[in-house]
């Protein structure tokens, strides 16, 4: 019931050969955006709980951010006590940055939250304006609307 596939990163897995012929397959990546600037020259230490915090921390490395450490958690993940107290410690040491996605900075304490540089993203198209114009043809050939 697919109308359209759209591949974000690399095609690791080489969904697009198992495509049917005539389905649209649009190609993405993620991009950083927010305050870069302000983690050059530091250590960066990332985290995320999202669904797939690799993507997020790959997403990073693609703009030229290589964090020091990642720690991953689980998608929603409530941070405890014990969650804040590292990192915490990590924002303690000097010249480290913690960066997190802004779907946790909320989760965060507003005292630690002002600490955090939070990096959100977006989708860069491969072809420009390649999802408004699946989106004109598919709802222009909707009958049903």
């Amino acid at each position: 019931r697919a109308r359209a596939v759209v591949i974000i990163g690399p095609d690791r897995h080489r969904v697009a050969r198992d495509v049917p012929a005539g389905l649209p397959v649009l190609h993405a990546r993620l991009q950083p955006e927010g305050r870069l600037l302000d983690l050059v020259g530091r250590q960066v230490i990332a985290f995320a709980g999202i669904g797939r915090p690799a993507k997020f921390f790959d997403a990073l490395r693609d703009a030229g951010i290589a964090p020091v450490r990642t720690l991953p958690f689980p998608d929603h993940h409530a941070y405890t006590r014990r969650d804040l107290s590292l990192l915490e410690g990590l924002d303690q040491q000097p010249g480290t940055r913690l960066v997190t996605t802004p779907k946790d900075a909320v989760r965060l304490p507003p005292e630690l939250r002002a600490r955090i540089t939070v990096i959100g993203t977006k989708l860069q198209w491969e072809t420009p304006h390649a999802a408004e114009n699946l989106l004109d043809r598919l709802v222009g050939s909707r009958t049903d609307l």
